[in-house]
């Protein structure tokens, strides 16, 4: 639970950071709330996927290759709804944020490999 209630938290910490990005509110928002949202959503089904008394670690994986394919299609829609002017801040509020949420998927994956189960 440790890890959800991390990844929550980011989220909302770059959300509100977002906020205050100025007159690109829009594109980091934007930004903030597609890594945010995606990376809640990605965790709480990894753990759920991850209760699966057979292969929990590979069905995480399944999910965490699912999220990223989701993200990547996110990714190319929210930039063509900020357009050039806002393309910066959109980068950096999902680019940061993203990398922070991959290592929390990753050490969730990592914990599930050290409890014994195997993908």
């Amino acid at each position: 639970m440790k890890f959800q209630i991390a990844t929550v938290a980011t989220a909302i910490f770059f959300v509100v950071a977002a906020f205050y990005a100025g007159d690109q509110r829009g594109a980091a928002l934007t930004g903030a709330l597609i890594a945010g949202s995606t990376a809640v959503i990605s965790i709480f089904a990894m753990g759920r996927a991850a209760r699966s008394p057979r292969s929990a670690t590979k069905n995480a994986l399944a999910v965490m290759a699912i999220l990223f394919l989701v993200r990547i299609v996110l990714v190319g829609l929210g930039v063509a709804q900020v357009g050039r002017a806002g393309a910066v801040p959109f980068v950096i509020y999902f680019f940061v944020p993203y990398f922070a949420f991959t290592a929390f998927e990753g050490a969730f994956l990592h914990s599930l490999r050290r409890l014994g189960t195997t993908a």
